[in-house]
Order: C-alpha cells, then structure tokens, then sequence
C-alpha cells in the first residue's frame, strides 16, 4: 500500500481547499484534474489517517469519490526492479 488516496470533490473554494490539503497532505500535481467542476486529486495520507482527510474535505465541499489508490502487482515489479 501507497497510502495514496484519489478523492473527486465539488467545491466553490478551490484555494482555500488546496491551502488546507497542502497543510496536512502531499499532493500529486500530476493527478490534479479539473472535470465538469469536480477536482480530481491524489492524495498522500503520510502521516494521517483517512478520516483526517475525510475531514478536511467535507469542510470544503462535497466529496464525489474517495478511493485507495492500490498499486498493481506490474506496478510492484517495476518498483521493485528499479529500486
């Protein structure tokens, strides 16, 4: 497990969302998406725990999707060979 999680949310704030989420959070910038006014993030818990995410995204809007980002067995190998 990455403790990575993709989360859609549907807010008016996005700043005061980002600023909140960068506070806690790693964010990947490369699964940042912006679709049909849902964000669309990767989150890295590191220390945290999943409710604590939860938390600060319900304060900043309505949550569409929250889902463990798991890596596949091919991401494993790869990983693995390249380390």
């Amino acid at each position: 497990r990455t403790n990575t999680y993709e989360v859609g949310i549907l807010t008016d704030n996005v700043e005061g969302l980002m600023f909140d989420l960068t506070q806690k959070f790693t964010l990947s910038q490369t699964d940042f998406k912006s679709l049909n006014d849902e964000l669309k993030l990767a989150i890295n818990l590191g220390n945290a725990t999943p409710n604590e995410l939860l938390n600060t995204l319900v304060q900043r809007g309505q949550v569409t999707h929250f889902v463990e980002k798991i890596p596949s067995v091919n991401d494993i190998f790869i990983k693995t060979v390249t380390e």
